[in-house]
């Protein structure tokens, strides 16, 4: 996310149209909305976990491989173009805290404001990892805190000390997860509400 933005608010309607609005909405975006994201600003959802505090897990898996065992849950190389149909490796969420995949580098980020304005942009972001615990830094001086379960990730999101806003998404390995360049992609939304209401999409390419 480029600092700052703010969320844009969900209108209620009948069951059936707001079931239909999701999916139009999921397949404009592109990107998976992650349950629970609060409909407005709520405060930091991970208060135990946020700038200035010590991480809840040591940095790295929560568990070791069997003996001879590949270290589980790295992110795996896309089938080779001979294999096009060969089955992608097995996560090992027990081995993260619950994360299917070590998210840990440097990604580059792709992303697009939508409101109030639409305007692109482009950051890179830096990735730790404690178990399942999320720590990123943003070159553009933004910083997230949050978690990774299975393929999802929920964060909070910071503008230096200050709590502005919410950033979900997902890993999709099966189904989408890499691009033709054959590398890892996380699609996230953002709501932000400081200094004003903004919200967008993000595409995170592993470099």
């Amino acid at each position: 996310m480029a600092n700052p933005f703010r969320l844009r608010r969900a209108h209620r309607a009948y069951p059936r149209a707001l079931a239909l609005a999701l999916v139009v909405l999921l397949g404009l975006s592109g990107t998976a909305l992650a349950q629970g994201t609060p409909s407005g600003d709520q405060g930091p959802r991970f208060g135990q976990w946020g700038p200035g505090r010590p991480p809840p897990a040591a940095e790295g898996p929560t568990a070791a491989p069997p003996p001879g065992a590949p270290a589980p849950g790295t992110l795996p190389q896309a089938p080779a173009p001979s294999a096009p149909g060969a089955p992608a490796p097995a996560p090992a969420p027990n081995y993260w805290g619950g994360c299917n995949w070590d998210l840990r580098g440097t990604w580059r980020v792709t992303g697009r404001q939508n409101t109030p304005t639409f305007r692109m942009y482009r950051t890179t972001a830096h990735i730790q990892q404690y178990g399942n615990w999320l720590q990123i830094e943003q070159d553009d001086g933004v910083s997230y805190y949050g978690q990774c379960n299975g393929n999802g990730i929920q964060l909070d999101v910071y503008s230096g000390d200050q709590f502005i806003g919410y950033q979900d998404g997902s890993f999709n390995y099966f189904g989408g997860g890499w691009d033709r360049w054959n590398l890892a992609r996380i699609q996230f939304s953002w709501q932000t509400y400081v200094p004003s209401y903004a919200a967008g999409n993000e595409t995170w390419h592993r470099w």
